[in-house]
C-alpha cells in the first residue's frame, strides 16, 4: 500500500492581510460610551471634515480599531505629548463592573512596565481614565508570527530562530515573575525588521478561571472524574483547533495540562504551550493530533504527544521539544533558558541534517572553484562532519554522560566516545574516496555516486541522531550507547556495489516517507527494549515489551513498503530480540532467520552477523541443537573478525555460544567458562562493573559454574552479580528476581541450605510478582522453581500449591509454551501422590502421560511418570500398577539409570 506523501511544513497565505498585535478581525467588544462617542466622531468628520470632540482615554486620542482577543480590545491611538502613535488595550465592556479582573489587570500591566526586553512589546503606562482601564503599549507595524508563516514557505531555521527570539522574551518575563498564560504563534508579533516581540502577558486570562482560596483547596480534591464534567459541554461537540480564548484558561490548543485540570500554573505552563506552537512550526502539525475538545484534553492531559510526521528540524531538537510536552511540569525544561539552550543552532554547520524521513537529495557533480582541483574539493568532505560529531558536540555528550550519575556512565562513555571517533574517520575517508570516484561522466557514474552519497547520509543522519541523544540522555540512553554505537550502518558498505543495488535509482518523497517511519519505529522499538533494564523498567516492564513488539512490526512493514532491505533487516533483528524477551523462542528465530536473509540480501554484513549471535543464543537453549549452534558460533567468529574490532559484539557472541557448549547433552564445562570469562573481561573493558550487560554475564558465569558443579565458585558469582543488580535496579525488578532465582538454584544443589534456598527463591517469585504482575510467565517459572525445592525438602502440600498455581497460568498465556507441560504435570502427580491424593494424582499424571506421547518425550521422562503413576495406581488397582511399573523399569535401563530402576524393583517386590 503506497503511503501518501508529506504535506509541506507550511503553506503559502492565500490573500491574507497582515496583522497587526496578533490579533483576527473579531468583533470589537468596547465600552458602549467609546463606542458611542467613536460614532459621534465619525459623524462629525464626515460632515464638517474634522471632528470638534476627539475620542480620548486619559491623554490618549483614539484614532481607530485594531483588533478584539479575549479580555478587551486594541485600538490605535496618538499620544500628543511624545507625538507618537501607541497601541491600546481597553477592557471588554462586559467585564467593566468586575474589580477583581481590574485589579489583576492593573498589576499585571504594571509589572510588565519594568520589563524592557528587545523580544517583549513595551507597556508605556497602565491606568484609568472614565472608569475604563486601559494599558498603552508599543504599537508594532508588522504581522504577528502565525501570519509571518503562513506568507510563504520557510527554512526551519528561520521559523526556529523567531521563536528562540520569543523564548528569550518569555525568559525575560519569568526572571521578573510574570506568566503569560495563553503563549501562541498569534501572540508574538514580527516587526518589519524581522524582530519577534511577545505581546499580551497575563492578558488572555478569564476572571472565572482566577481561583480563590476556597476555590485552591477545590483543585486539590479534584480528581480526573471532576476534569471531564468540568469541560463535558465542549468536549465532543469543539474543534480540537479552536484558538480563541474566553471560555477555558488560555487557548485551548496551546494548553498545559495544568491548565486543562485547573490548576495553579507557573512558568512551566508557558513552557509547554511554546513548544506546541515550535513543534507546529517544524512539523506542520501540532504534537496532540485530535478532532474534538474532548480528545485534545485527553492527549494532552495523559502526555502522549504524536509522534513527529516529515521535519527537517535535528532529532535533538524534536526531543528537546517533547521534554517540553511532559504532562508532569516537574519532568520539563527547569526554565526556558534550559530550553533554548537546547533548542540553540550549534554554531558552523556545514552540512544541513537530513531530518528523520528524507535524506538530503545530492547531485553526481562536483563544483570546483577556479584552479580547483577535484582533490582539493573532495578534502572538505570533514566540514559535513560539524555539529554532528566534532569537538564541541563530543564535549556536550560526554558532560551529558558523566551528568546522569550512573555508576558506569564514565566507563560507557570511554567506549562509546572511542567507537564513535573511529567512526566519523572512516566516514569522511569514505566520504573523500566517493567524492574522487564521482568523476565519471557516464550515466552509470552518476547513479552510483548518488547512491553513495544516500547511504552516506544515511549514516551520518544516524551519528547526528545518536549525538544528540548522548548530549541529554537519561539512564535507558546510557545503557544501550555503546551498543548503539555498533548499530551504526558500516560506511564502507557504501563502497559495495550490492549494497549500493539496495537502493533505490529514484528517491521519491513517497519512499523517504516510508524509509523516514521505518526508522523512527526502529528507534522507537530499541528505545523501549533499553528501558527494560533501567531501574525504572520494573514499573511498566510489559507495557514497553508491547511498545517494542509494535513499533518492531511498523518498522519492518515500512521498510518493506520502501524496498529497504538493509533496513527491513534491521527491523526483523529488533523484532527478534523482542521476541526473545518475550520468550517465545520459536517466533524469534523465525524473525533472526528473516533478518540474516533480508541482510545477505542487501550486504549488510554488519546486520547479518549480530543476527547470528541471537540465533546461536535461540538454538543453545535447546540440548537437541547446541551442535548446531555451537558450530555457527564458529563460524561467525571467523566472519566477525572481518568486520573489525567490535568487543561487545564479540563478547556477546562468546556468551552466547558458552551457554550452547554448557547446556549440550556432552557438555565441556572448562572451555564454556573459559569463553564466559573472555566475555567478562571484554564487557568489564567496555562497560565497567556495573553495567547491565557485565550483570547478565556474571549471571551466566554462575550459572555455568553450577552446570560444572562448582557450586562455591557459583555462588560466589552470583552473590556479586545480586549485589550489582540490587544496586542498579533495585529489589523489584525483573533482572534482579531472575539473579535471586539462579542463587537459590546454586544453593539448592549444594545441600543443606534450604531455609537459603527457600528465601531465595521466595524473593524471586516475589519481586517477578511485584515488577511483572501475578500472571506472568516468569512468574509461573518463578513457582515451578519454588514448588521443585519444596518437593525435595518434603514440603509436597506446600508444593502443590504454587505448582498447580503455575500450571494455570502456563495453561493461560497467550505466548506461553503450552507443549511443555510435562514437568509440571510430572511434579504435580507426584506430590500428590507423595500426599496420599491418589485419585487427584492420576488424573494429572495420566494426563502426562498424553503429553508425553503426543510430544515424542524420552525414554528418561516417560519412566519417571509411569513410575509416578504405577504408586498412584497402587492402592486402588496392584495389578495395572505391577504393569505400569514395570515399563518404567524397563525405560529406566533404557536411558541407562540402574539406580531408578532399582527403585521399581524394591516396589514392584512390595506390591500384593
Amino acid at each position: 500500500m503506497n503511503a501518501p506523501e508529506p504535506e509541506p511544513m507550511v503553506s503559502p497565505s492565500e490573500g491574507r492581510k497582515p496583522r497587526r498585535h496578533g490579533k483576527e478581525a473579531l468583533p470589537y467588544m468596547w465600552p458602549v460610551d467609546l463606542q458611542l462617542r467613536m460614532v459621534q466622531a465619525a459623524v462629525e468628520a464626515q460632515l464638517f471634515g474634522q471632528t470638534t470632540h476627539p475620542v480620548q482615554v486619559g491623554r490618549y486620542e483614539v484614532k481607530g480599531p485594531i483588533g478584539s482577543g479575549g479580555m478587551g480590545s486594541i485600538v490605535r491611538a496618538y499620544e500628543p505629548d511624545l507625538q507618537r502613535d501607541v497601541a491600546l488595550k481597553l477592557l471588554r465592556a462586559e467585564r467593566m463592573g468586575d474589580e477583581s479582573t481590574r485589579a489583576r489587570l492593573v498589576q499585571e500591566a504594571r509589572a510588565m512596565a519594568r520589563l524592557a526586553h528587545p523580544n517583549v512589546a513595551v507597556v508605556f503606562e497602565v491606568g484609568e481614565s472614565d472608569g475604563h482601564v486601559f494599558v498603552a503599549m508599543e504599537l508594532i507595524e508588522g504581522r504577528d508570527l502565525r501570519a509571518w508563516q503562513d506568507e510563504q514557505p520557510r527554512a526551519w531555521q528561520a521559523a526556529l530562530e523567531l521563536f528562540l527570539q520569543a523564548g528569550r522574551g518569555l525568559a525575560a518575563a519569568h526572571a521578573k515573575g510574570i506568566i503569560h498564560r495563553d503563549f501562541k504563534p498569534e501572540n508574538v508579533m514580527v516587526d518589519t525588521e524581522g524582530r519577534a516581540r511577545v505581546v499580551d502577558f497575563g492578558l488572555a486570562r478569564e476572571q472565572a478561571e482566577i481561583p480563590t482560596p476556597d476555590e485552591d483547596q477545590e483543585h486539590e480534591q479534584s480528581n480526573e472524574q471532576d476534569l471531564r464534567a468540568r469541560h463535558e459541554h465542549l468536549r465532543d461537540t469543539l474543534p480540537a483547533d479552536l484558538t480563541t480564548t474566553g471560555t477555558l484558561l488560555g487557548t485551548p490548543a496551546y494548553m498545559s495540562p495544568e491548565q486543562w485540570k485547573g490548576q495553579p500554573v507557573d512558568e512551566r505552563s508557558d513552557q509547554f504551550s511554546f513548544c506546541v506552537s515550535v513543534w507546529e512550526a517544524l512539523c506542520g502539525e501540532r504534537p496532540f493530533a485530535s478532532k474534538t475538545m474532548g480528545e485534545l484534553m485527553a492527549l494532552v492531559t495523559a502526555g502522549q504527544p504524536t509522534e513527529a510526521r516529515s521535519s527537517p528540524a535535528p532529532g535533538r531538537v524534536m526531543r528537546a521539544l517533547r521534554r517540553g510536552l511532559a504532562a508532569d511540569p516537574a519532568e520539563r525544561w527547569p526554565d526556558m533558558d534550559s530550553l533554548l539552550a537546547a533548542l540553540q543552532p550549534r554554531s558552523h554547520r556545514g552540512w544541513l541534517a537530513a531530518g528523520a524521513v528524507g535524506l538530503t537529495a545530492v547531485v553526481a557533480t562536483i563544483a570546483l572553484r577556479p584552479g580547483e582541483s577535484p582533490s582539493d574539493a573532495c578534502r572538505e568532505e570533514q566540514a559535513r562532519l560539524i555539529d554532528v560529531w566534532d569537538a564541541p558536540t563530543r564535549e556536550a555528550a560526554a558532560q551529558g554522560m558523566r551528568a546522569t550519575g550512573l555508576p558506569y556512565a564514565d566507563k560507557v562513555w570511554a567506549s562509546t566516545a572511542e567507537r564513535l571517533d573511529r567512526y566519523a574517520d572512516d566516514w569522511v575517508a569514505r566520504a573523500e574516496a566517493s567524492c574522487m570516484g564521482a568523476q565519471g561522466e557516464t550515466e552509470a557514474a552518476r547513479t552510483r555516486y548518488d547512491r553513495q552519497q544516500r547511504c552516506l547520509e544515511e549514516a551520518r543522519a544516524r551519528l547526528d541522531t545518536l549525538g544528540d541523544a548522548l548530549a541529554d540522555p537519561d539512564e535507558a540512553t546510557v545503557i544501550d550507547a555503546a551498543h548503539e554505537a555498533t548499530r551504526l550502518p558500516d560506511p564502507g558498505a557504501c563502497a559495495d556495489d550490492r549494497h549500493l543495488a539496495s537502493w533505490s535509482s529514484e528517491d521519491t518523497p513517497q519512499r523517504q516517507a516510508q524509509v523516514g517511519r521505518a526508522r523512527e519505529a526502529l528507534i522507537r522499538a530499541r528505545r523501549s527494549l533499553a528501558v527494560l533494564d533501567t531501574r525504572a523498567g520494573a514499573l511498566y516492564y510489559e507495557t514497553q515489551l508491547e511498545q517494542a513488539r509494535t513499533a518492531a512490526t511498523e518498522a519492518r512493514v515500512a521498510a518493506s513498503e520502501a524496498g529497504h532491505a538493509s533496513l527491513e533487516a534491521e527491523a526483523a533483528l529488533a523484532q527478534g530480540r523482542v521476541l526473545l524477551k518475550s520468550r517465545e523462542l520459536p517466533a524469534a528465530e523465525l524473525a533472526l532467520a528473516e533478518a540474516m536473509q533480508r541482510a545477505e540480501a542487501s550486504a549488510d554484513a554488519l546486520t547479518r552477523i549480530r543476527a547470528r549471535i541471537y540465533q546461536i543464543y535461540v538454538l543453545g537453549t535447546d540440548r537437541n541443537r547446541t551442535d548446531e549452534a555451537t558450530s555457527l558460533g564458529e563460524q561467525s567468529r571467523a566472519q566477525l573478525d572481518g568486520l573489525g574490532p567490535r568487543p561487545l559484539l564479540r563478547a556477546r557472541l562468546e556468551s552466547n555460544l558458552a551457554t550452547a557448549v554448557a547446556r549440550s547433552r556432552e557438555p565441556d564445562h572448562d572451555r564454556a567458562l573459559s569463553l564466559h570469562g573472555q566475555a567478562m573481561e571484554r564487557l568489564r573493558e567496555q562497560l565497567g562493573d556495573h553495567h547491565p550487560a557485565m550483570i547478565a554475564a556474571r549471571l551466566n558465569l554462575g550459572r555455568a559454574l553450577s552446570y560444572a558443579h562448582r557450586l562455591d565458585e557459583s555462588e560466589t558469582e552470583l552473590r556479586t552479580a545480586l549485589d550489582a543488580a540490587r544496586v542498579v535496579w533495585g529489589e523489584d525488578h525483573p533482572n534482579t528476581a531472575r539473579v535471586w532465582s539462579s542463587l537459590g538454584l546454586t544453593l539448592g544443589m549444594r545441600g543443606g541450605r534450604d531455609e537459603q534456598t527457600k528465601d531465595a527463591l521466595m524473593r524471586s517469585l516475589q519481586a517477578r510478582e511485584r515488577s511483572l504482575g501475578a500472571d506472568h510467565q516468569e512468574v509461573a517459572d518463578a513457582l515451578f522453581n519454588l514448588g521443585s525445592m519444596l518437593r525435595r525438602t518434603g514440603a509436597h502440600d506446600e508444593a502443590v500449591v504454587h505448582l498447580r498455581r503455575g500450571l494455570a497460568i502456563r495453561r493461560a498465556l497467550k505466548h506461553g509454551r503450552e507443549n511443555n507441560l510435562l514437568p509440571w504435570l510430572y511434579a504435580i502427580g507426584d506430590s500428590e501422590t507423595s500426599r496420599g491424593e491418589h485419585a487427584a494424582a492420576r488424573e494429572i499424571l495420566r494426563e502426562a502421560m498424553t503429553n508425553a506421547e503426543r510430544d515424542g518425550a524420552s525414554p528418561l521422562n516417560f519412566a519417571r511418570v509411569r513410575f509416578s503413576l504405577a504408586k498412584a495406581t497402587a492402592p486402588e488397582d496392584p495389578v495395572a500398577a505391577r504393569l505400569i511399573a514395570q515399563a518404567a523399569r524397563d525405560d529406566f535401563n533404557a536411558a541407562n539409570r540402574a539406580k531408578n530402576a532399582a527403585q521399581v524393583e524394591q516396589f514392584l517386590a512390595q506390591l500384593p
